[in-house]
């Protein structure tokens, strides 16, 4: 879901690390609604705190300390080969796999 961002300070910038999971199950919460009031804590006793408004839920968790891993420099830039597959037969095999795989084990590629 995408929210339009109409801050109530127009100078206002924050930065804030969110637990993915707490993220994710907040976002499928607040799919209904047309508001969603988000609200960051200031300094002084609460601080680290996010807190998510709408669709007459709230949720309300703890901010993550730190600075998001820069994680794109895990990544090659430049690739020496490309596959070309079609796509169809792929995704049968791939769901082959997914039947004998244990749970929540990724398939490999190789």
């Amino acid at each position: 879901r995408e929210f339009l961002w109409k801050p109530e300070n127009a100078d206002a910038s924050a930065v804030a690390l969110v637990p993915a999971k707490t993220l994710l199950d907040t976002a499928k919460a607040l799919t209904s609604g047309d508001t969603v009031t988000l609200a960051l804590s200031g300094s002084g006793a609460g601080e680290g705190l996010i807190g998510f408004e709408g669709a007459g839920r709230r949720t309300t968790t703890r901010l993550l300390e730190g600075d998001l891993p820069k994680y794109r420099t895990l990544f090659p830039t430049e690739f020496n080969s490309v596959a070309v597959i079609e796509t169809a037969p792929f995704v049968e095999a791939v769901k082959r796999v997914a039947l004998v795989a244990e749970r929540n084990t990724p398939v490999r590629l190789s």
